[in-house]
């Protein structure tokens, strides 16, 4: 039992169901401080200024401030969706108040502002990155990490200094996905379809900004969005896997290599979301061979892919990245890039173990630097003015 006899999210779905705040809040109350990726600032009642001698009680707003182990996110906001159960994140530029509230009943009743996401301008695309499965957390620090790096204005941090020559303005999104964080606990979601239409509609709203839509996977969620883009073809512009599993070649040793990893990392699994996982990669092997986007000509979605994989990641196993490489060759649309001495998290800048923790170094900073000129290029490719391929040898 890899979950370590944690029922938290279950005891959660059961009790707010429909309500994603509160049932995050709850996992947080039990202890389970690293599953949720918020805190709550609740409303209260300030004095207002009305006139020149005149001040009146005002109720403020209910509002979510992202929040990792290491701080607050300002540059971030959580906002609620109740359509889709669920949290959304994104960058104030990104973001107008349409006048309207989400009213959350229960006790104490709570009242959101409601936000529409409306990209900066000069955004050239929607890229949405998304978390790994089964951990006990949704959105943690590396997820915030790349909102923040795509949602400047312009680039101001080191990081952004040595991209300039890449740089497109993008708007960054994310969600936390069912049966994580604050994601939806509907138990119709163990079923493929289910899961697979919520994230259909989750990107079919991206849509709706009328900017061209990048997703960006990690680890095992590339399994079932690259069924998503398969089903619908126009559903996705571009793809970025990182750290891809596939869901044959190599998938028990990928398994393996999660277990050992956690073990350093002293992870704790999400026995909900470890149970929706398994049952969901079951209903993928068994969909008829027509509809296995790993059976189609091409071994992938027919969308420009770009794969990047660290070359010390114990969770992407041999035989995975073989197959990624060898169907690489022979499709101009799939592009493997090993990042090397990355480990599962390509953007890392800490991917050092030392103790119980992980340390900054020089080298991991420039390969999570190497990682995002790719990232960069790869969005400008055959539009938005394309410019030349990095020059650091990882492309295989």
């Amino acid at each position: 039992d890899r979950s370590g006899g944690i029922e938290t999210f279950a005891d959660a779905f059961a009790a707010f169901p429909n309500d994603p705040v509160s049932r995050a809040l709850f996992i947080q109350a039990q202890g389970q401080s690293a599953a949720i990726p918020f805190a709550l600032q609740p409303s209260k009642v300030v004095s207002v200024r009305t006139g020149r001698l005149s001040r009146s009680a005002v109720e403020t707003y209910d509002w979510l401030v992202p929040q990792t182990v290491a701080g607050g996110h300002p540059s971030i906001r959580a906002i609620p969706d109740l359509d889709l159960n669920t949290v959304r994140y994104a960058s104030p530029n990104d973001l107008s108040f349409n006048g309207n509230f989400i009213e959350i009943p229960g006790a104490p009743p709570r009242k959101f502002k409601e936000f529409k996401l409306s990209p900066h301008l000069g955004s050239q695309y929607i890229v949405n990155w998304t978390h790994g499965l089964t951990a006990m957390f949704s959105n943690g620090g590396s997820v915030f990490n790349q909102l923040k790096l795509m949602n400047a204005a312009k680039p101001h941090s080191t990081l952004q200094a040595e991209l300039e020559t890449y740089w497109i303005e993008t708007t960054a999104v994310s969600v936390d996905l069912p049966f994580h964080g604050a994601g939806s606990s509907h138990l119709e979601l163990f079923q493929l379809a289910a899961t697979l239409e919520w994230r259909r509609l989750y990107y079919l709203s991206l849509h709706e900004t009328g900017l061209p839509l990048a997703a960006g996977t990690r680890s095992g969620e590339n399994l079932l969005l690259a069924q998503s883009a398969f089903d619908h073809p126009d559903l996705i512009q571009k793809m970025i896997w990182m750290s891809p599993m596939h869901p044959t070649v190599g998938f028990n040793e990928s398994i393996k290599g999660t277990d050992a990893e956690s073990q350093i990392d002293k992870a704790t699994f999400n026995g909900t979301a470890l149970r929706w996982f398994a049952g969901a990669m079951e209903q993928l092997i068994a969909l008829p061979k027509e509809r296995r986007w790993w059976e189609s000509p091409l071994g992938v979605p027919d969308v420009p892919i770009l794969i990047l994989i660290g070359s010390e990641d114990k969770e992407v196993s041999q035989p995975t990245r073989d197959h990624y490489r060898t169907l690489a060759k022979r499709n101009p649309k799939l592009i493997y890039i090993e990042v090397p001495g990355a480990g599962h998290d390509v953007f890392a800048v800490t991917e050092d173990v030392t103790g119980a923790g992980r340390r900054w170094t020089h080298d991991a900073e420039a390969r999570a630097i190497g990682a995002w000129q790719y990232v960069y290029w790869f969005l400008r490719l055959g539009e938005h003015n394309s410019i030349a391929e990095p020059e650091l040898g990882w492309r295989r």
